[in-house]
């Protein structure tokens, strides 16, 4: 594919092969396909325009693009990318948001993988826009559980990061400007090394204080719902496992946000706080929409 798509973009331009591309792998029932034949769409635009070519990126099956695309350019020319990260990320704030999300992911390609280089890249990101640090910090996380970049553009050959000691690191351990973000982040890699354990999850979320709480249900939420995105029933049933009320709401409202997140369908996504009480139901749309606004 990446011969495929290299041939592509000579012939009738990126814009127009992004789109082919999409169109390509729309109906794949595995989104990791998706996410990588983005990520090695994106190597091909920086080998080819150098940083010009990030204009050409977009969101499709979650702003892989922007991830691999900026992973390398961070490692090739770090100093040329910083200097110029307002006008690569642009201005608009879905745009600015993904491209962020990808500096993140570049920033934990660059400094390393251990545990002593993730402070030093959530650094950068607050240095580069403050205004865009929560999204920066959750490519960042990711990168750092997931190694999606260490082997280039194929996801397929990221490692997860091994569970050491503690399950609660690295967020445990950073500042506490750092926590909230690292905790929305937490559960993915737990679902991970836990095996979709989620009622085990719930009980990590639950030892924590405000707002680190608030943002690990949240994160599980939008976990459960991620992968299977039109499966409402599945994400309530797992939601409804959480160790308290109160957690359950907000487990359903990050769930919702995965929703409207992976298919832009509204009335899907705010079933997710149907069949509740009124009040609860009122709670849960109210949460979701507190954190679609973030």
């Amino acid at each position: 594919d990446r011969t495929r798509w290299s041939e592509r973009i000579a012939e009738i331009g990126p814009g127009e092969a992004l789109k082919e591309l999409r169109l390509a792998y729309n109906d794949v029932d595995d989104f990791r396909i998706q996410h990588t034949s983005v990520h090695v769409f994106g190597e091909l635009l920086y080998d080819r325009f150098g940083l010009q070519g990030l204009e050409f990126c977009n969101d499709s099956f979650n702003s892989g693009c922007y991830h691999a695309f900026l992973g390398k350019a961070i490692a090739k020319e770090k100093t040329r990318v910083f200097s110029q990260i307002a006008h690569l990320c642009g201005s608009g704030k879905r745009t600015q948001t993904n491209c962020f999300h990808g500096v993140g992911h570049g920033l934990v390609a660059y400094f390393g993988y251990e545990e002593n280089d993730l402070l030093p890249a959530l650094t950068e990101c607050d240095l580069l826009s403050p205004s865009q640090a929560n999204s920066c910090q959750q490519g960042t996380f990711m990168e750092y559980n997931f190694r999606l970049l260490q082997h280039g553009p194929n996801i397929f050959l990221g490692e997860i990061r091994p569970l050491k000691d503690d399950p609660q690191k690295p967020c445990s351990a950073l500042p506490e400007k750092f926590r909230a973000s690292c905790y929305y982040s937490q559960p993915n890699w737990w679902k991970n090394v836990f095996h979709r354990d989620f009622k085990k999850i719930g009980t990590f979320c639950a030892e924590l204080n405000e707002p680190e709480k608030t943002q690990c249900f949240l994160g599980t939420g939008k976990d459960i719902a991620w992968l299977f995105p039109k499966n409402v029933t599945h994400a309530k049933n797992i939601c409804d496992t959480m160790p308290g009320h109160d957690d359950m709401l907000t487990c359903r409202s990050g769930a919702a946000l995965a929703i409207l997140t992976r298919t832009g369908d509204e009335a899907l996504a705010q079933s997710m706080c149907s069949g509740l009480g009124l009040r609860d139901q009122e709670i849960c749309l109210a949460r979701f929409e507190l954190a679609r606004k973030q």
